[in-house]
C-alpha cells in the first residue's frame, strides 16, 4: 500500500461502517417500497435460509412420511420415473416464484404478490382466497410433518420392541401434541438461535441421505437385491387404477417432498439481503433436493426386494422402516431411525416458524379472525409469538382428523399440496394476465419468464384436480379421498367470511396496509404509482456516490425505516434499489484502492459454482487417489479425508473472514501487504504473488497425468503427454461462462450421485468389503511407519481442496462480494467434503482387498481400475466420459481464476511485462494478455513430464506446498503485523484467532510433510522434487526482487491505487505521475524502469 495512508484509512474507516449497515438499510428500504416497516429481524444469512428451505423439505423423511403413496401405485418405476418427471415441472414452478420473490420479498409473499398484480376488479377477492390457501397450505403441512414424526417414533418404538408394541391412534395423536408444544416453545424464542441451527440441520440432512445412498446398498443382504430392469422398469399396481392414471397418482410423494417452496418468501423480512437470497435459497433447495432424492429412490429400488405386498402390509406400519429393517436388520435400523426421527422433528421446528410469518402477514393486513393479536411481536425476541401458537393450536385440531380413519388424516398431505397450488398458482398467473408494471428483482428471467409461468401453470391445474381422485376405482367412506372436502370447506368458507352481508371481508378487506406513516409507495407493479419519484430522506440515501466526503455516517429511525445522512439528497424510483449492489461493490473496491474495470457478472451461486467446479471433487480424487492407496488403504480414504477435511475447514473460514473484509482480485498478496509489518510488507507480498503464479499455472496442468485415460482392453487410450491447453484457450465473455457454472455444477455432482448409487450396485460381489474392512483395513504399500503413512494420504484431500482462493480472485466480477466471496468458499468445502466422505466411503466397500493390483494395473490408474472392476469396459467408458468433461470444466474455470490474479498482480506492477499483462479487453472487459500468458506458462511447465513420473508428480504436491505458503502469511500477518483490521459482514467473531492458528499450524505441518519421498529410500527416479520445484521459484523470485539496482525492492511498494481522485504515494515517489493510461490509471512497468535507471 502507498506510505500515506491516513486519508485513506479515514475514508476506509467510514465506507466500510456504512457498508456495515448498508445491507441492513438497503433490505428495510426495499420493504418500505413494498409498504411495510421493519418490524423482525433480520438474522438469517443467505446460507441460514437455504438451510431453512432445504430442513423444511427434510427430503428422507418427508420421503419416509409418504412412501405409502408411492409403492401401491407403481412400485419401483414410479419411485423413480415418478420422481424425475415431477422435479422437472417442479423447477418450472420455482423458477416462476423465485422470480416473484426477488421482485417483493415480503412475508406476506404470495397473497400479496396477488393484490399488487391482478387486476382492480378482482385483487381484493384473489388476495383473500390466495391468503387462506397458503395460511391453511401452511398449517396443513404442519400436520403433516408432526404426524409423520409421532408415526416414524412409534415405528421405532414396534421395532425396538420386536412388534410387540403396536401404537393406537390416541397413543400416536398424544406424540403429536407433545411435539406441537415443544415446537411453539422452541419458534417463540429468538430468531437468531434457530438461523444458527440450520447449518447443522443441513448437515445432518445432507449425511443423512448420503448415508442410505451409500450403505443401503452396502448392507442390503442378496434377497432383497433387485436387478436394474426390476429397479428401472417394474411397475405394480394395488388398487386398480389404469397403470397410466395410477402413476400419476404416485406424484403425492415427490409432489409433497419437494414442496414448501415459499418457505424462503416467508422468512424474507428475517433475511439479509433479502431480494437475492430469497430466489437463491428457493432454487437451490428444490435442486438439491431433487437430485438427492432421485438418488435415494434409486437406491430403495435396487434393495427393497420385489415382495411390496409385505412392505406396505408390514407391522412396523412404516413402508420406509420395513424397507431399511429388511436390509440393516434391528439395531442399525434403529440408528438410522433415529436420525430420521431427528430430521423430522426440525422440519416440523421449522415449518412452524414458517406458518407463523405467513399468519402474522395475513393478520397485519387484517385478513384474518382476532388480527389484532395475531399480528403482535415479542419486544423482547421480536417474534410473532400469538402467531406461533396459534398455528400450534389449529394444527391440534387438525390432527383429529387421524380418528376418522387413516385416510382422512390422508387428506392432509393432500390439502399441503392442494392448498399451496391454488395460492402459488393465483400469483403467477396474474403477474401475466392482470393490469401491473411488473418490476424485476435482481433474479429475473427474460424472455422465459411466460413459457416458464405458462407450464408451471399448466402443470399445477392439472395436480390439482389429480388430487381430489380417491386411491381406488371404488371407494368407500374408510377409504375415500376427503380431500376436496377439507380444501373445498377451506375455501367456501373464507369465500362465505369474504362476502358476509354488512361484516364480511370485502366491506374493510383491501389487501395490504401500508404500516409507515408515508403514503408514496409504488408496491410491486401498480400502475397508478409505478413512476413515482422518491426522496432520499425516506429511502436508502446513495451513501457510495460520495466518493470524497464520507465524514459522516450518521444512522436514525423513523417509523422503523433506517436512515443515512451523509450526502446531499437524491430521488430515485424503487428500481433503483435493485440497482445499488454494483454501486457497493465499486465503491468497496474503491476504498481498496482500485476502479472497476472487469464485469461483475457472477452472482452468488454463479461463484459458489466456479470454486465447486475447479475443486472438481471425482475428477480431482481421481487424480490424487494414488497417494492415499499405497498410504493406509481403505482407512486412508475414509478417515484421512475427514481428517483432512477438518482442518481443510479451519482454512477456509479464515479465508473467508479475509475475503469478506477486503474483497479484491489481488486477495492473498494484498492482504499480506495491506495487514504485514511496514519493514516486511513488500517482500512478503512480492513472496505471496509468486507464489500465487506457481499454483495457478500447476493447476491449469493438473488433467496431465488424469490423461483422459479410459481403460479399454487392459491398455491406456491416451498418454501422459496429451496436453489440453489449446482447448481451454482464453474466455472471451465472462458473462456466458458465469451462466455455465449451474450446468458444471449439475455435471459434477451427476458424476457423484452416479458413483454413490451406481458403484454399489454394479460391483461384482468378488469386489465387495465388508464394513470392516472399509472403515478400519490399514494398509502400507510404501515402507514409512504407519502413522507417517497416514499423514502421507492426506495429500489426496488436500490437494483435492487446494484451490480455496478461485472465488477471491474473481470477487472484482462478483456481485455482493463482500458476502458472496466467504459463502463461496465455505459453502465449497462443505458440500465437497461431504460429496467426497461419500465417494471415499463407496470405493471404500467395493474396491476389493488386492490394492497392489490396483495401484500397478495397466490402465495406470487407480480410480479408472476401481470402476472397471465394478462396471466393466463399457459402463466405466460412460462414467469416465463425465470425468474427461468435469476435468475440462476444471480447466476452464482454473484458466479463468489464473488469468484474474496475473491481472491484479501485473496492475501492481508485480510481473514482467505488467503493462502488457494487466490490460483488459474494451470489448470483452476480461484480461485476455493474462490469459494467454498463463496458458503459456503452464505449457513449459507440463514439460517436466518428459522428466518422468515422479517430476511431474510433484506437480502435485507443489499445488499443496505453494498454495499453503500463500495462505499461511496473510492469515499471520493478520495477528502478528500492525495493522487495524476491518471486518467484513461475515466475521468469525473470539473464534478468529484459534481459527486462524490451527489453520497456519497445519499448513506449516503440512508443507514440511510433503517435501518428502514417497518411500524411505528413493531413487532419482521416485524422488520428490517438490522443493526443489518451489525452493527454485522462491529463489528466483526473490533473486528478482533482491537483484541490485534494478530489482523489485527498487520499485515495487506493492498495491497501486487506479482510482481517478488519488494518485497515491508509492506512484509519486517512483515519479510515475505521468506513467497514466487514458483512464487515468496508474501504469507500472518493472521492464521499462529497469532501462531509466530508477534511482530511489
Amino acid at each position: 500500500m502507498p506510505a500515506d495512508t491516513t486519508s485513506d484509512d479515514n475514508a476506509t474507516n467510514t465506507s466500510q461502517t456504512a457498508s456495515a449497515v448498508d445491507g441492513q438499510l438497503r433490505d428495510e428500504a426495499l420493504l418500505a417500497t413494498l409498504g411495510y416497516k421493519q418490524e423482525l429481524m433480520r438474522v438469517f444469512t443467505p446460507w441460514e435460509l437455504f438451510g431453512m428451505g432445504f430442513s423444511v423439505m427434510g427430503l428422507f423423511s418427508s420421503m419416509a412420511s409418504v412412501l405409502i403413496y408411492v409403492i401401491p401405485n407403481g412400485g419401483a418405476s414410479a419411485m423413480v420415473w415418478g420422481w424425475t418427471v415431477c422435479v422437472f415441472f417442479l423447477m418450472f414452478l420455482a423458477l416462476a416464484l423465485a422470480e416473484l420473490g426477488s421482485a417483493a420479498p415480503t412475508s406476506g409473499g404470495l397473497y400479496y404478490w396477488t393484490h399488487s398484480l391482478s387486476s382492480p376488479r378482482y385483487k381484493n377477492v384473489l388476495s383473500w382466497i390466495v391468503g387462506y390457501s397458503n395460511s391453511v397450505g401452511t398449517i396443513a403441512s404442519i400436520a403433516s410433518v408432526d404426524w409423520g414424526f409421532a408415526v416414524q417414533l412409534m415405528a421405532a418404538a414396534s421395532i425396538g420392541s420386536d412388534f410387540t408394541f403396536l401404537p393406537t391412534t390416541g397413543q400416536t395423536y398424544g406424540v403429536y401434541a407433545l411435539v406441537l408444544l415443544i415446537h411453539a416453545m422452541v419458534c417463540s424464542m429468538a430468531m437468531k438461535y434457530i438461523a444458527r441451527l440450520q447449518l447443522a440441520y443441513t448437515l445432518l440432512n445432507v449425511l443423512l441421505c448420503v448415508g442410505i445412498i451409500v450403505g443401503l446398498p452396502s448392507a442390503t443382504p442378496n434377497e432383497f437385491r433387485n436387478s436394474a430392469g426390476y429397479a428401472f422398469g417394474s411397475f405394480e399396481n394395488f388398487y386398480g387404477w389404469p397403470n397410466g392414471f395410477a402413476f400419476i397418482l404416485s406424484f403425492l410423494a415427490p409432489l409433497w417432498t419437494v414442496g414448501g417452496f415459499d418457505t424462503s418468501v416467508h422468512i424474507s423480512e428475517e433475511a439479509k439481503n433479502a431480494s437475492i437470497a430469497v430466489p437463491w435459497a428457493l432454487i437451490s433447495a428444490v435442486a438439491i433436493s431433487s437430485v438427492l432424492g432421485w438418488a435415494i429412490n434409486v437406491a430403495i429400488s435396487f434393495n427393497m426386494g420385489t415382495d411390496l405386498g409385505s412392505i406396505v402390509a408390514s407391522p412396523i406400519g412404516q413402508p420406509m422402516a420395513a424397507i431399511l429393517f429388511n436390509s440393516f436388520g434391528k439395531r442399525a435400523t434403529l440408528a438410522v431411525w433415529s436420525i430420521v426421527i431427528i430430521v423430522q422433528f426440525m422440519m416440523g421446528m421449522n415449518m412452524l416458524t414458517v406458518c407463523s410469518r405467513q399468519i402474522f402477514a395475513f393478520s397485519r393486513d387484517g385478513g384474518l379472525p382476532f388480527s389484532r393479536y395475531l399480528r403482535r411481536v415479542n419486544t423482547r425476541t421480536r417474534t410473532p409469538t400469538s402467531a406461533v401458537w396459534f398455528a400450534a393450536f389449529v394444527s391440534l385440531l387438525l390432527g383429529l382428523l387421524a380418528f376418522a380413519g387413516p385416510q382422512a388424516i390422508g387428506a392432509i398431505f393432500s390439502l399441503v399440496v392442494a392448498g399451496q397450488y391454488v395460492a402459488y398458482a393465483i400469483p403467477i398467473s396474474a403477474r401475466f394476465l392482470g393490469a401491473n408494471k411488473f418490476k424485476k428483482g435482481p433474479f429475473h428471467l427474460g424472455i422465459f419468464s411466460l413459457p416458464v409461468a405458462v407450464i408451471a401453470v399448466a402443470w399445477m391445474s392439472f395436480i390439482l384436480f389429480i388430487f381430489f381422485f380417491p386411491t381406488t376405482t371404488d371407494p368407500t367412506a374408510a377409504n375415500m379421498n376427503y380431500t376436496v372436502v377439507v380444501w373445498g370447506g377451506v375455501i367456501i368458507l373464507s369465500l362465505l367470511y369474504f362476502y358476509f352481508p354488512k361484516y364480511g371481508g370485502r366491506h374493510w378487506f383491501t389487501g395490504p396496509i401500508r404500516t409507515l406513516g408515508d403514503t408514496n409507495a409504488s408496491g410491486m407493479g401498480r400502475e397508478d404509482d409505478s413512476e413515482k419519484k422518491y426522496d432520499a430522506s425516506f429511502f436508502l440515501l446513495e451513501i457510495f456516490s460520495c466518493r470524497r466526503d464520507r465524514s459522516y455516517v450518521r444512522t436514525a429511525r423513523n417509523h422503523g425505516i433506517a436512515l443515512v445522512l451523509s450526502c446531499t439528497p437524491v430521488s430515485f424510483t424503487p428500481t433503483i434499489l435493485h440497482a445499488k449492489m454494483h454501486n457497493r461493490d465499486e465503491e468497496l473496491l474503491a476504498t481498496l484502492g482500485y476502479k472497476q474495470e472487469l464485469r461483475r457478472e457472477f452472482s452468488p451461486w454463479e461463484l459458489f459454482g466456479i470454486s465447486f467446479s475447479i475443486i472438481g471433487v471425482f475428477p480431482s480424487m481421481a487424480s490424487v487417489l494414488l497417494y492415499a492407496i499405497p498410504n493406509g488403504g481403505p482407512l486412508a480414504m475414509v478417515w484421512g479425508w475427514a481428517v483432512g477435511l477438518v482442518f481443510v475447514m479451519f482454512i477456509g473460514l479464515a479465508m473467508a473472514e479475509l475475503g469478506s473484509a477486503a474483497p479484491t482480485s489481488g486477495g492473498l498478496y494484498y492482504w499480506t501487504h495491506t495487514f504485514s509489518s511496514p519493514r516486511y510488507k513488500n517482500v512478503f507480498a512480492w513472496i505471496v504473488g509468486y507464489e500465487l503464479q506457481l499454483v495457478r499455472t500447476h493447476i491449469r496442468h493438473r488433467g496431465v497425468k488424469l490423461g483422459f485415460c479410459c481403460p479399454a482392453d487392459g491398455r491406456r487410450q491416451y498418454r501422459e503427454r496429451y496436453d489440453p491447453d489449446a482447448y481451454h484457450g482464453p474466455d472471451f465473455v465472462t458473462g456466458f461462462l458465469s451462466r455455465l457454472q449451474t450446468f458444471y455444477i449439475v455435471v459434477n455432482v451427476a458424476i457423484c450421485v452416479i458413483i454413490f448409487v451406481g458403484l454399489p450396485a454394479a460391483t461384482p460381489q468378488e469386489f465387495k468389503n465388508s464394513a470392516k474392512v472399509a472403515f478400519g483395513d490399514f494398509q502400507n504399500l510404501n515402507g514409512w511407519p504407519d502413522g507417517f503413512a497416514f499423514i502421507f494420504s492426506f495429500l489426496s484431500p488436500l490437494w483435492t481442496f487446494g484451490a480455496l482462493d478461485p472465488c477471491i480472485h474473481l470477487s472484482e466480477e462478483a456481485s455482493n462480494a463482500a458476502i458472496a466471496v466467504p459463502w463461496a468458499i465455505v459453502s465449497t468445502i462443505v458440500v465437497s467434503g461431504i460429496l467426497g466422505w461419500a465417494v471415499n466411503i463407496t470405493l471404500a466397500f467395493n474396491m476389493g482387498t488386492d490394492l497392489v493390483s490396483i495401484v500397478e494395473n495397466p490402465i495406470g490408474q487407480p480410480m479408472a481400475t476401481i470402476l472397471f472392476n465394478g462396471f466393466g469396459k463399457r459402463g466405466i467408458l460412460g462414467v469416465w466420459s463425465l470425468v474427461v468433461v468435469a476435468q475440462f470444466m476444471i480447466g476452464t474455470g482454473a484458466v479463468t481464476v489464473s488469468a484474474r490474479q496475473i491481472f491484479a498482480f501485473s496492475r501492481d506492477g508485480g510481473l514482467p511485462f505488467s503493462r502488457f499483462l494487466r490490460r483488459v479487453s474494451p470489448h470483452t472487459h476480461t484480461p485476455l494478455y493474462a490469459v494467454w500468458a498463463m496458458v503459456l506458462v503452464a505449457i513449459l511447465l507440463g514439460l517436466l513430464a518428459f522428466a518422468g513420473p515422479n517430476a511431474i508428480s510433484a506437480i502435485f504436491s507443489l499445488g499443496v506446498v505453494a498454495q499453503y505458503i500463500a495462505y499461511t502469511v496473510p492469515i499471520a500477518a493478520r495477528f502478528l503485523g500492525k495493522n487495524d483490521f476491518k471486518k467484513g459482514p461475515f466475521h468469525l467473531g473470539i473464534f478468529s484467532l484459534p481459527v486462524a492458528v490451527i489453520a497456519v499450524a497445519f499448513m506449516s505441518f503440512m508443507i514440511i510433510i510433503f517435501t518428502f519421498p514417497t518411500t524411505p529410500n528413493p531413487t532419482t527416479e521416485d524422488m520428490n522434487y517438490t522443493v526443489v520445484v518451489s525452493g527454485g521459484v522462491m529463489i528466483l523470485s526473490l533473486a528478482y526482487y533482491f537483484f541490485p539496482k534494478y530489482g523489485g525492492r527498487y520499485w515495487f511498494q506493492g498495491p497501486i491505487r487506479t482510482v481517478e481522485d488519488d494518485l497515491d504515494a508509492g506512484s509519486a515517489a517512483r515519479g510515475d505521475k505521468d506513467s497514466l493510461d487514458s483512464d487515468g490509471v496508474v501504469l507500472v512497468d518493472a521492464p521499462e524502469k529497469l532501462g531509466e535507471g530508477l534511482k530511489m
